[in-house]
């Protein structure tokens, strides 16, 4: 028994697989940017506030393949985990974990919205 596949018009098939990434990657960066402004926002919102300076040091920025949050504030660190004269107030983690959810939610919307776009062109 013998079985073969053929594969017609290979060309025309890489060029559209080439166009959907030109689409999808942009929109793939965006939600994982929206998903970490969102983790940096909860972040900002549940952070224990003494003088402000801990939630005026949370941020986001986009680095080479993807983006990143955390906070600068010196103390940041020692809220977060605490000390043993001070019990944890994590506001990095709980945010991380919650930024997860919801980049993985706008990575799906992205990916769906470019192949609705691709294949309307």
């Amino acid at each position: 028994m013998e079985f073969r596949v053929t594969v017609l018009n290979e060309d025309e098939i890489r060029a559209k697989f080439y166009k959907l990434e030109k689409i999808v990657q942009p929109k793939i960066d965006k939600a994982i940017n929206r998903g970490t402004e969102s983790a940096k926002d909860y972040a900002r919102m549940i952070v224990a506030v003494d003088t402000g300076e801990l939630r005026t040091s949370i941020f986001s920025r986009l680095v080479t393949g993807g983006s990143e949050f955390g906070a600068t504030a010196a103390h940041a660190f020692l809220v977060e985990h605490g000390t043993r004269f001070m019990d944890a107030q994590p506001f990095i983690s709980v945010a991380t974990e919650r930024g997860k959810h919801r980049t993985v939610q706008l990575t799906k919307e992205a990916i769906d919205n470019a192949l609705l776009e691709a294949s309307l062109k």
